[in-house]
């Protein structure tokens, strides 16, 4: 019986210093794993190997059990410190990345306006007409048409994209390890500066973003809105009507304008006359396009039923509203300004249509 009960004594020990060995190498296992995680996929392939490493030179038959497991976490430690030198110091650098390409026009714009186009080696196709827009660059410089081929072969340290880039293109150049950045969509004033507030944290242009920002919102808190809930229809190039959540439909929100157009039809359509003459606009405000290129809409916006018709006519440049870049204060400072000069009343009767 005695033999028994101290086989069974030993037994016990034997499952009890097995069971902390284990513990001791799961607290191992789960301190790689948590020091790992900050440093994204490289460090996934490392850490097997690291605890293989680990598990290889601390055997079961040259470790010392009956030493606490602080003697061994002491052993670990320098090799963190080593691992946080190796992967997060090239961290750091890409705050500022030098190697950036462009793969959307309006990124262009972007980039341009925060002062880092020479962070550009590459561009989009559309920004080489000169009349598109008002990003320049140097001769000669590289003009792609985001094809992930052409860009991976550019060896880019960053490549940004628009909301609207090709989802195929990212993914693939994401395959490839290649940073991406794409920006979220263009819906009004607050997402525009959003845009401009992560481009510039990912160019290393913080500061220059932020002040651009700020002068954004004082410009936009400063402005007296002249509006007075007038009824107002906006319209682009060729009689296109904009989207709900659009930039050009916030600029009515901050100039005390009413969208004129019923719920259902606030939707990406092309207005007819008498859609127009139905809804009874008090205001029509017809933004042209401020680029030089000709455009077949704009003859639709020369028509003589919209030039005579009995509402009030405002006609602006689009300034800043299809990339949303900075300039586009300029055309809501300019639109409040038409708004305070026209009379209160500014509609006419109906049966005074030419």
């Amino acid at each position: 019986r005695r033999s028994g009960a101290a086989a069974a004594s030993c037994w016990y020990k034997r499952q009890a210093q097995g069971t902390g060995e284990k513990a001791e190498f799961s607290e191992i296992n789960e301190h790689l794993t948590r020091f790992a995680r900050p440093f994204g996929a490289v460090l996934k392939h490392v850490q097997p190997l690291a605890v293989s490493l680990l598990l290889t030179r601390y055997s079961a038959t040259q470790i010392d059990f009956q030493r606490p497991a602080k003697r061994l976490m002491t052993c670990i430690r320098p090799m963190g410190v080593c691992m946080l030198l190796l992967f997060a110091l090239p961290s750091f650098g890409r705050a500022s990345p030098a190697r950036v390409v462009s793969m959307h026009f309006c990124t262009d714009q972007l980039i341009s306006s925060l002062g880092a186009s020479a962070q550009l080696i590459s561009a989009s196709y559309l920004s080489d007409d000169a009349r598109l827009g008002t990003a320049t660059f140097s001769s000669p410089f590289h003009f792609n048409h985001a094809n992930a081929d052409e860009v991976a072969l550019l060896h880019p340290s960053l490549v940004v994209t628009d909301a609207y880039s090709a989802s195929n293109t990212l993914q693939l150049l994401n395959k490839l390890h290649i940073r991406t950045l794409s920006l979220p969509a263009l819906q009004n004033l607050d997402t525009m500066m959003q845009r401009i507030t992560v481009l510039g944290d990912a160019l290393g242009q913080h500061d220059r973003a932020t002040a651009v920002v700020g002068n954004l919102r004082s410009a936009i808190s400063g402005l007296l809105a002249a509006g007075k809930q007038r009824r107002t229809l906006v319209l682009q190039n060729g009689g296109w009507m904009a989207t709900d959540d659009s930039l050009a439909i916030d600029l009515l929100r901050h100039t005390d304008l009413v969208d004129v157009r019923p719920v259902s039809q606030r939707n990406w359509q092309r207005a007819t006359a008498e859609q127009v003459i139905t809804w009874q606009p008090q205001i029509i405000i017809v933004f042209k396009s401020s680029n030089a290129a000709p455009g077949l809409g704009q003859a639709w916006l020369q028509q003589d039923w919209l030039q005579k018709g009995p509402w009030q006519l405002i006609t602006l440049t689009d300034d800043g509203l299809a990339c949303g870049t900075p300039e586009v204060i300029r055309t809501l400072e300019q639109l409040n300004q038409q708004l305070a000069i026209l009379p209160t009343d500014s509609s006419r009767s109906l049966e005074h249509t030419p």
